[in-house]
């Protein structure tokens, strides 16, 4: 057997070294993790903070001997951690290396919340009376400098207009589990299918979900604000969604009860590209009524945003049904089955569906703001919602009686900021308008002493009044 030199030696015991497993690199991961956290929690403690915002936690040098990709996601109390997968790239002369950087999802920080201020409703002329908008006024303070969209619900007589609110901003930690609705009723959904929050996505960049087109949907549970009839009577209701399709063949924007025995009313293209908006009677099934827009009209619209309302005014007739574009009304035929037969939706026990029609077709595209009204907007508010002025209400929303309020809910990407609701405003009649008053004798134009005069007049009342004048 040939000796070993002691030279040989040392060069065996350094490679012998150089392949220490690399699995004993993650201890000091894991120690520096557990620092950082003590160390965040030390100073929400003392700094009394409300929440986390953008942060991110340095793991610090560590030793390592080689490069390796390290994917570890962690769950620590109600925060989710995830991070960042990293190559590690070794210092020149150097046997320690630079730790990957754990990023917070969801922008988690030591950042505050958005606030609303000096919160007031007030109409054009501040006369109150019917022929005038209504215009919701606010301040809006963020110290971190974040963009801040405004929520913003309409009560009628202290009862929320809106029975659907979801614009998919990030205002909890899982928002791939759960989405909010702000209005009154808590209409929350449930997200299914693995569908994706993009927080750069949206009409206004603060957040959509994007539907794969294959199992993607929101769940949202029956409720009694979501139905709009009961089996004798029709309720008017409007439906209005932001799209940005991938594919308009079958793309389902919201439906109640489509592909089940309880049909109340869904909101869709069909095969051919055509956007409807039907309603059921469930017990006379397959009688529908609706309205839609042309076979592939939709097909130009293709990867960009654009806005859709349905409104149905409760007549139950398809002529009671209306579809915009863009601030615009677009229907052009009926969409309908055996009409005749048609009674009323009935207030079935199916749950409302973002993105699919009960699994029968699921859409293929993004899909942001959506809102439910428990009454029909007219033209005007809906070009006031295309042109994000949720600020305004058109004045042909309102009557005489009306008790309206409006509240806002800021929001900066991250979380929410504390809800502000403004005073009530009660709407006034609109006093008479005299357009003319003319006095003539009953010889005109001879206009002589025998003959008598007759004053006439016009007058207008915008609430339909009856109007007496007093002549003196």
């Amino acid at each position: 057997m040939r000796k070993i030199s002691k030279k040989e030696k040392l060069k065996t015991k350094k490679r012998m070294v150089k392949t220490v497993p690399n699995r004993w690199s993650i201890k000091p991961n894991l120690f520096y993790l557990a620092l950082s956290l003590v160390v965040i929690t030390l100073g929400i403690f003392f700094l009394n903070l409300d929440g986390f915002t953008g942060a991110s936690i340095g793991l610090g040098v560590v030793d390592v001997k080689e490069t390796k990709e390290i994917n570890e996601s962690l769950n620590i109390s109600n925060l989710s951690f995830s991070e960042k997968k990293t190559t590690l790239v070794k210092k020149p002369n150097s046997k320690k290396t630079i730790a990957p950087i754990l990023k917070i999802q969801n922008q988690l920080g030591l950042l505050a919340a958005p606030s609303a201020g000096n919160v007031a409703l007030n109409s054009s002329s501040n006369t109150n009376y019917t022929d005038e908008n209504l215009t919701l006024y606010f301040d809006i303070t963020d110290t971190d400098g974040d963009n801040v969209k405004n929520v913003t619900n309409w009560y009628l007589n202290s009862t929320s207009i809106t029975v659907l609110n979801m614009p998919f901003e990030n205002n909890t930690v899982n928002v791939s589990n759960t989405t909010k609705d702000y209005s009154s009723f808590e209409n929350n959904g449930t997200i299914e299918g693995g569908l994706k929050w993009n927080g750069s996505s949206g009409y206004g960049g603060f957040g959509a979900y994007e539907f794969d087109g294959i199992d993607d949907l929101i769940n949202i549970s029956d409720s009694a604000t979501l139905s709009f009839g009961n089996n004798t009577t029709d309720y008017p209701f409007s439906i209005s969604v932001w799209v940005n399709m991938t594919n308009t063949v079958q793309f389902p924007i919201a439906t109640k009860g489509f592909g089940g025995s309880s049909k109340e009313w869904t909101f869709w293209t069909d095969g051919g590209s055509q956007i409807l908006f039907q309603i059921y009677d469930s017990s006379a099934d397959p009688s529908f009524i609706g309205r839609g827009w042309g076979v592939s009209n939709l097909a130009g619209s293709l990867n960009q945003w654009i806005h859709l309302v349905g409104t149905y005014d409760g007549s139950q007739a398809s002529s009671g049904i209306k579809i915009y574009l863009n601030g615009s009304r677009i229907d052009d035929e009926n969409s309908e089955n055996t009409p005749a037969s048609y009674v009323s939706m009935e207030d079935g026990d199916a749950p409302v569906y973002i993105g699919t029609e009960e699994g029968l077709q699921f859409a293929n595209g993004v899909i942001d703001d959506v809102l439910i009204f428990n009454h029909s907007l007219t033209p005007e508010q809906v070009l006031n919602i295309y042109n994000n002025r949720t600020d305004l209400l058109d004045q042909n929303e309102t009557t005489r009686d009306d008790n309206w309020s409006a509240c806002i809910i800021p929001n900066d990407g991250s979380s929410d900021g504390a809800e502000v609701c403004s005073t009530n405003l009660t709407i006034l009649s609109t006093p008479p308008n005299t357009i003319s008053v003319t006095l003539n004798a009953t010889d005109h134009p001879s206009n002589y002493s025998t003959a008598n005069l007759t004053c006439w007049v016009n007058i207008t009342d915008l609430d339909g009044d009856q109007v007496y004048a007093n002549y003196t």
